[in-house]
């Protein structure tokens, strides 16, 4: 059975480096249970999540998944979309 994919939109305003930089760490995180796809776009403002192909999870699974991820993500990135140090 395929692996699920675990998708995580940017604010177009993060930069590459740190978008990269938590791909990996989720990837790290998630222990190869999931595919980890990141992208940035100009059509959202706060980080999102999304679960994809999770035939056998529950939405209570997957609660707690996107928990697990957002203590990965830092605030900055959360809130506003903004790099600490841009």
């Amino acid at each position: 059975m395929a692996k699920p994919i675990f998708l995580i939109g940017f604010p177009i305003e993060v930069n590459a480096s740190s978008v990269h930089g938590i791909q990996s760490s989720i990837a790290h995180l998630l222990e190869g249970e999931y595919h980890v796809i990141v992208y940035k776009t100009s059509k959202i403002q706060e980080v999102s999540f999304e679960v994809l192909n999770a035939i056998n999870a529950t939405d209570v699974e997957i609660s707690e998944l996107i928990a697990r991820v957002k203590e990965e993500i830092p605030t900055s990135f959360q809130n506003n979309g903004q790099d600490a140090n841009s």
